[in-house]
């Protein structure tokens, strides 16, 4: 009966040996496995890693040239800002001056206005007549008209050159003068520029001379002076031979 049980002593020896290493083994084919798995995963990951890296290499140059790019634009920008701020202060100096200047020209303006104003007060009619329309468009108040410095300066431009040509010249015209009665008789008058004047009528009978005055021109009635008028008039018009005719003449 010994005999029997003694061989089988090996196998139930080993066979509580691999029920006890049963379980160790399975945890080692477990581990092993998921070691196999865990390798398989870090060379995906870096297989992955590798690609996304020479991605993420080429956007980070891109990026870097994009940063340059925007540093570049940043600058220009802040250039070009310093030049239209320049420019700015530039205009608003040149807008100041200019501003200056211009009221210095309405001030200049004013004054002339005024002074041709009076000056056109003692204008014979003639003169007056031609320059009317320019003395109309000097306005009333400088102050609140609309018209342009240079606009308003064109009227008393004109102004003056006409009374510069009128008193370089000598001037026939038919006119209406009162006589002693009050009634009024048609005339010739021939005016030696703005200095002197002298008129008569037709038949010698009325005449005399006029001068420049602050309020217009005064008229003296000298009937004496008729032929020597009426003839001075006709050799300005042509219609005597040139002569030397002598007319009494005041000087202010």
């Amino acid at each position: 009966m010994i005999k029997r049980i003694l061989p089988l002593l090996p196998v139930l020896a080993a066979g509580t040996l691999w029920a006890q290493e049963a379980p160790k083994l399975a945890e080692t084919r477990t581990a092993l496995e998921k070691w196999v798995e865990t390798k398989q995963l870090t060379s995906r990951i870096q297989a992955d890693w590798a690609a996304e890296k020479e991605l993420l290499a080429e956007s980070i140059k891109m990026f870097e040239r994009e940063s340059r790019n925007l540093d570049e634009l940043i600058a220009k920008v802040n250039t070009g800002n310093d030049q239209v701020r320049k420019e700015r202060e530039e205009q608003e100096k040149l807008q100041a001056q200019y501003q200056a200047a211009t009221e210095k020209i309405k001030s200049l303006v004013t004054g002339l206005e005024k002074k041709v104003l009076a000056l056109a007060r003692t204008f014979p009619t003639p003169l007056a007549e031609k320059v009317g329309s320019f003395v109309k468009r000097i306005p009333e108040d400088a102050a609140s008209t609309k018209l342009s410095a240079s606009q308003r300066l064109q009227a008393v431009v004109a102004i003056l050159s006409e009374a510069d040509k009128f008193n370089g010249a000598i001037t026939v015209s038919s006119e209406l003068r009162k006589n002693s009665a009050g009634n009024e008789v048609q005339v010739q008058v021939v005016y030696l520029g703005l200095a002197q004047a002298y008129f008569t009528d037709k038949e010698g009978k009325f005449a005399g001379a006029g001068q420049p005055a602050a309020d217009g021109w005064k008229w003296t009635t000298e009937p004496a002076l008729a032929p020597a008028i009426a003839r001075a008039i006709a050799v300005y018009e042509s219609k005597q031979p040139p002569a030397f005719v002598a007319l009494p003449a005041k000087v202010q």
